[in-house]
């Protein structure tokens, strides 16, 4: 009787280990889901705009890099994003980031110099976020004290595949 219990917790302990090991294989081809919070702060969501970019970029092209002493590395892939204030402006940018195809296949422009981060924070300047004029027509009839038009209009370009640049953004961006 003994022997038999022993033969059973033998056997399932062996098919327990194949299980898993091919849990772990299967689990391992899964990229790395993350979540990325995004704080906000007015002109520091400019500062962390370049920094979400670069962070996409580089989940983008981790799986393309060279194995390091045989292993490989594990894509990643994000699950959420999540902001406040700014930090929902480059949520909103990170996730439409994220969905587009390459700019190869069509999307949206994606370089240091060329990219949606970019055209949404060089394009509004103080002037127009808060006109000096309370009566100023670069305010939308439903704003408050800071104008969103320069966003509007930025937000519209991207629908259309064309961000409008100010003029001191074009010349900006010339350099």
């Amino acid at each position: 009787m003994r022997l038999r219990v022993f033969c059973i917790l033998l056997l399932g302990s062996f098919w327990l280990l194949v299980i898993s090991g091919i849990a772990k294989a299967e689990s391992e081809e899964q990229p790395q889901r993350i979540s990325i919070a995004i704080s906000g702060g007015a002109s520091k969501g400019a500062y962390e705009a370049g920094l979400n970019w670069g962070f996409l970029k580089i989940m983008r092209d981790i799986s393309k890099a060279d194995s390091v002493l045989g292993g490989r590395y594990r894509p990643f892939e994000p699950a959420s994003f999540a902001g406040a204030s700014a930090g929902g402006i480059n949520t909103l940018l990170s996730g439409l980031t994220w969905c587009t195809l390459p700019e190869s296949e069509g999307g949206l422009a994606n370089r240091i110099d060329d990219n949606i981060f970019r055209d949404a924070w060089l394009m509004p300047d103080v002037n127009s976020l808060l006109p000096p004029k309370a009566r100023s027509p670069q305010y939308l009839s439903d704003d408050a004290v800071l104008s969103r038009r320069d966003l509007v209009n930025t937000a519209r370009g991207l629908l259309n595949g064309t961000p409008p640049r100010s003029e001191e953004a074009a010349a900006y961006l010339s350099v």
